[in-house]
């Protein structure tokens, strides 16, 4: 599909191998396929496929977690100091360059939790959260009158988190 010989998909791993071991710990899979494809260090296809040849060959591990997790290993990071100069020192400059612009964003774990109790005999307690980092930055919390209803938020909660607090989030910044 693509032209590339076998020294520039060696490369191009070496490339992604750099960046997670620069980052010096997992990083949410998403948000690292993200910072790959903005700043154009790779196109998505050769991406998907580097990404599972390195996983294949036990040169990076990615988590089976509802929020999938990418980090280098012990291998990749042997590996990588034995062919570390197959990465240019343009390369290594730029992406240390965008690293230190993102490396926070790329290392923000974000959470959507959810979960539901009984208070007392007709109504049940929601608390829907937003966790960043292990802190909760956003809480909303109700009451509903059954437990059909209880599972039913919290369900829609974590299906569509991310859009919903944004809409939650701008509705009350509005001014009428």
């Amino acid at each position: 599909m693509f032209d590339n010989t076998p020294q520039q998909l060696a490369e191009k791993k070496l490339v992604l191998l750099y960046i997670l071991h620069k980052l010096d710990s997992s990083v949410v899979l998403s948000t690292f396929t993200d910072f790959i494809l903005e700043n154009e260090i790779i196109n998505y296809f050769e991406f998907q496929q580097l990404l599972d040849e390195l996983s294949d060959t036990g040169f990076v591990n990615i988590s089976k977690e509802k929020t999938p997790e990418i980090q280098i290993t012990g291998e990749g990071i042997n590996s990588l100091n034995y062919l570390i100069n197959l990465v240019t020192k343009q390369q290594s400059i730029s992406i240390d360059s965008l690293l230190d612009n993102q490396k926070h964003k790329l290392l923000m774990k974000v959470e959507y939790k959810s979960v539901y109790s009984k208070a007392d005999e007709n109504c049940f307690k929601i608390s829907l959260l937003k966790v960043e980092n292990e802190i909760v930055t956003f809480s909303l919390e109700m009451s509903v009158h059954n437990k059909k209803e209880a599972i039913k938020l919290c369900v829609n909660w974590e299906n569509n988190a991310e859009r919903l607090h944004s809409s939650i989030y701008n509705l009350l910044l509005k001014s009428k």
